[in-house]
């Protein structure tokens, strides 16, 4: 069951006390000590709140869910006409006056059509407005070429992450013949992220095509094709952008040689001229490929104030097959993932400023990985921090809707076969010299992770494991980016996937490896975005906001404000309508 936690909460400025009990007798949580810390509530609530010392495996989940509530974050729901009131239990904090921002699947079958994999749903953006302690919430479709035709059309028209567009089976056959040799039509269903370029707003997924959104309406504004300004076969979901709106993001090309590299791509911050950044783009430095027609999947990188830092995982996409395959007998972007079992992961570098490549052969064993923490420089070290999946299997092969909506047992079972998760932290040394083979290049104090040089002048790179639980993963990362990006820092937070299902909320210092844990039976949360306070002066003085579906409940879905030193409720906003999944987003101030 965990430990019980009952908060009285007293506004404004004072302390509250957290009363610990346990179901298990002579408990030695009993003996842990009260937490303290300031509150921004006025109400007196009781919450399952796991908050747990220093101890191994203490972010894992406290709960079984056989009721199969999870499956309601997987089901198609209708936009809004207008913006819903939400029923506020609390109090806002005063500091909170733009919006929470979130995207995600909401379409998950057109006509008789079902999309099949958790990255095929069409994109539905998600918007909580606060308003003199008040709250709204409102949502609408992004009117992309792929929602748009498959709504007129009733069918999946465009190709899917795990989902095939057949011809259309009105044509006649020599029609639907000479439709495969048309080749490829790539999605611009862009259900992954949102995020600032100068003034606009985009919604985002991994191909080259990007779409401008009214912030305010929701209302679809324009397509844009990043191949029209820059070197790359797409973008990334998962850009850095610097605090003067410069932003920074990576994706594969084609190099010199007819060879595939990656490119790191600079979008300018707002033009004195008015005019789009985006015509500005640049690519500052490349990567070079480890295989010359099989780019491995790149969703996020490094970013530390004077380097780049490029994760080169096993996780291939073979090019020929997704070029002949898809044109000739018909595929999916998922038939086109392989991996090399004999590479490894590569770890590159490079330079900002300028931006020049560092060739020195850092490697590791092999990992899965979609998310960095944060990567900052440190004594002649780059630290990296990630959520890392164990070995070269790719672990989108988990997460087919079939296997998400499965009953609970089935959805263990099935889990327990993918890649083990991992927060991991490496360190790449900068200063290499030949003559230090055999031994352990990293002389940081606080920290197991180890770099050794080999004879062939390769430096074999050991991570120290900041968190492992058996398949409790700490996935969709966030920090105190504003401040803290790029730096010597201690907080991260994440989502608690148990068996890839979202339940709880953890909060992870990186140093000593102490965690703090929300978590309530049969509640779904989604990624929790860090809002500092507008005075504060900790690291983790702020709030963290994260969209919870509650099946179970009066209001199936809410927005949950949190205290971010404790993890402590402050507030939550609750809506009579439920929520699908959401992927990314952010705080609009």
């Amino acid at each position: 069951m965990g430990l019980l936690f009952t908060l009285r909460h007293d506004w404004p400025g004072e302390k509250f006390t957290a009363q610990i009990s346990s179901d298990r007798e002579g408990d030695e949580t009993n003996k842990y000590p009260k937490s303290t810390g300031r509150a921004t509530s006025s109400s007196e609530v009781t919450r399952v709140l796991c908050v747990v010392p220093q101890q191994e495996g203490n972010m894992v989940s406290r709960f079984e869910h056989p009721a199969g509530g999870y499956r309601k974050m997987f089901e198609t729901c209708e936009e809004l006409s207008e913006p819903l009131p939400a029923t506020v239990i609390g109090r806002i904090p005063s500091f909170l006056k733009g919006s929470l921002l979130r995207l995600g699947p909401g379409l998950f079958e057109v006509g008789d059509e079902p999309f099949y994999h958790l990255f095929d749903g069409q994109a539905l953006m998600h918007k909580f407005d606060f308003k003199n302690g008040q709250v709204t919430y409102f949502r609408k479709y992004i009117k992309t070429d792929a929602y748009v035709r498959a709504i007129t059309e009733k069918r999946v028209v465009i190709t899917e992450f795990g989902t095939f567009a057949y011809p259309d089976p009105c044509k006649n056959i020599f029609s639907r013949f000479f439709s495969y040799f048309k080749g490829v039509e790539v999605t611009d269903n862009c259900l992954v992220n949102v995020y600032p370029v100068g003034e606009d707003f985009y919604a985002v997924t991994e191909t080259n095509y990007i779409t401008k959104v009214n912030m305010d309406t929701l209302e679809t504004l324009k397509k844009v094709d990043l191949c029209n300004y820059v070197n790359v076969n797409g973008l990334t979901a998962h850009p850095h952008i610097e605090r003067d709106g410069t932003v920074y993001n990576i994706g594969n090309c084609m190099g010199k040689g007819a060879t595939l590299a990656y490119n790191i791509v600079k979008i300018p911050p707002t033009q004195k001229d008015k005019s789009d950044p985006i015509e500005k783009s640049k690519v500052v430095v490349q990567f070079p490929s480890a295989e010359r027609f099989k780019p491995s999947y790149v969703h996020s990188f490094g970013m530390s104030d004077n380097y780049f830092v490029f994760v080169e995982t096993p996780v291939k996409i073979n090019l020929l097959k997704f070029l002949s395959a898809w044109s000739i007998r018909g595929s999916n972007y998922m038939d086109c993932f392989e991996s090399n079992e004999n590479q490894g992961t590569l770890f590159h570098i490079a330079r900002k400023e300028p931006g020049e490549y560092i060739d020195h052969k850092y490697k590791g064993a092999a990992i899965g990985m979609f998310h960095h923490i944060n990567t900052y420089e440190d004594q002649g070290f780059i630290v990296v921090d990630l959520c890392g999946w164990k070995g070269f299997e790719f672990v989108y092969n988990y997460l087919w809707l079939a296997n998400l909506r499965a009953n609970w047992e089935e959805v263990k079972k099935a889990a327990m076969m993918a890649p083990q998760p991992e927060v991991r932290r490496y360190v790449i040394p900068l200063d290499v010299h030949k003559e230090e083979q055999g031994k352990n290049l990293v002389s940081l104090p606080y920290t197991t992770a180890t770099a050794t040089m080999h004879a062939d002048g390769t430096i074999w790179l050991e991570p120290e494991v900041l968190f492992s639980g058996p398949r409790q993963a700490f996935e969709f990362p966030q920090i105190n980016y504003q401040r803290y990006a790029g730096k010597n820092y201690t907080y991260a937070y994440g989502l608690g996937l148990n068996h890839f299902i979202p339940d709880r909320i953890c909060k992870l210092n990186v140093k000593t490896k102490e965690t703090w844990v929300w978590q309530e039976p049969d509640s779904y949360p989604s990624e929790p975005l860090f809002v500092q306070t507008p005075d504060g002066v900790d690291e983790d003085d702020g709030v963290l906001l994260t969209i919870v579906v509650a099946p179970g409940s009066q209001r199936p879905g809410y927005l949950l404000i949190l205290n971010a030193k404790d993890m402590s409720e402050i507030a939550r906003a609750e809506v009579e309508c439920t929520m699908p999944v959401t992927f990314h987003g952010m705080y609009k101030p």
